[in-house]
């Protein structure tokens, strides 16, 4: 009984000087000549569906992904890697109509 007593107060002393340890104080943290970026409205990425879909056999909110082909960069810096993957939804879809294709709306999240 003793041996059990000794054994967890000493895992409880070791844990608590862990997580003491841990502890970390983000308000000092300054991220060295780090300045936002912001992708300019309109801006082209090339990417290609991970998965084919279509209008014929989807509906709204099916779930779908695309990878971006090339780098996108602004300026010396690499924003978009080659292989982010975007994921997002069909937010609408609009039926064939007699002399009109059918078409969707893809909202990238």
């Amino acid at each position: 009984m003793k041996k059990l007593l000794v054994i967890l107060s000493f895992i409880f002393v070791i844990s608590g000087l862990c997580t003491k340890a841990v502890e970390v104080d983000n308000s000092d943290l300054v991220l060295r000549d780090y300045d936002g970026v912001e992708l300019p409205t309109g801006t082209f990425i090339q990417v290609i569906n991970l998965r084919e879909f279509s209008t014929k056999y989807c509906d709204e909110s099916t779930k779908v992904s695309f990878a971006a082909r090339n780098d996108t960069f602004m300026q010396d810096m690499n924003l978009i890697p080659k292989g982010t993957i975007f994921h997002g939804f069909i937010e609408k879809m609009n039926e064939p109509i007699v002399g009109t294709n059918a078409s969707m709306v893809v909202k990238i999240t």
